[in-house]
């Protein structure tokens, strides 16, 4: 393929790798904006949706809170006209408040009419019942019974589903985690007693940008100690932390390459 028969564009974050000894460019999208082809061809993209929120612990009992599920990826090809694609970035959900209240989901992002990824599910607050929200990642329960875990779609990221359903919490009892937030690759796992921590799913990981990167993990949940920070613009749900639920779930991306 010549120069003049591939795909050019502009907008976003523009770079220029080699991968597998393959020439491309690369626009990035951290943000809202808008890709501009000037000259039609074929493209790869990666897009990830915005991570939900994670529930906020009960203030009796010790009962944690549901991490968020990480916002819905994919993975693809995709023949661009010349035109204007809007590229929307899916923000992460915020987390509860205050004791025993939801987080919010993610939001959703797009690549023009090419490609939608759903935002993340949120996760349940401490004690609450009834399942966490569903989304490209379901979210997880809120350390109760019968708080299951939030559902996701099958929607393909590569030949992975775009997302795992969330964790559910199955007791009463005091000392108990929630659930933990699904993520690209893998469900969220389910409560555990005794203060232990719940990894949340597995993410998916991608070239696409010319370096490894892991996308879409789903938030991690603990009773006690504060909620580390998940990674920015990489899609990962929201960890549930202990007496200060302090993490969001993280914005979205959109990454696309083309041969030149």
């Amino acid at each position: 393929m010549s120069a003049d028969d591939s795909l050019l564009a502009t907008g976003g974050t523009v770079t220029e790798i080699t991968d597998g000894g393959v020439n491309y460019r690369v626009h990035t999208f951290t943000s809202s904006g808008s890709l501009v082809v000037k000259r039609a061809g074929v493209c790869e993209y990666l897009i990830f949706a915005g991570g939900g929120g994670a529930g906020y612990q009960q203030s009796t009992n010790n009962v944690g809170a549901g991490a968020g599920g990480a916002g819905g990826g994919k993975l693809d090809s995709a023949f661009l006209e010349s035109g204007t694609l809007t590229i929307t970035v899916g923000a992460g959900g915020t987390t509860g408040a205050s004791y025993g209240l939801d987080g919010t989901k993610g939001g959703d992002t797009t690549l023009g009419s090419i490609a939608t990824a759903e935002g993340g599910g949120l996760g349940k607050g401490g004690g609450s019942s009834g399942a966490a929200g569903a989304g490209g990642s379901g979210g997880g329960g809120g350390g109760r019974m019968n708080a299951s875990g939030g559902a996701s779609p099958a929607v393909s990221f590569g030949v992975a589903p775009q997302g795992s359903a969330g964790g559910s919490s199955d007791t009463t009892s005091s000392n108990i985690t929630g659930g933990s937030g699904g993520g690209a690759t893998g469900a969220g796992g389910g409560s555990v007693a005794d203060d232990g921590t719940r990894a949340g799913g597995a993410g998916g990981t991608s070239t696409i940008s010319g370096t490894s990167y892991v996308y879409g993990t789903g938030g991690s949940a603990r009773v006690r100690g504060n909620a580390a920070a998940a990674q920015d613009n990489y899609g990962d749900g929201a960890n549930s932390g202990g007496d200060l639920s302090n993490d969001n779930g993280q914005p979205g991306v959109v990454i696309v390459r083309y041969v030149i």
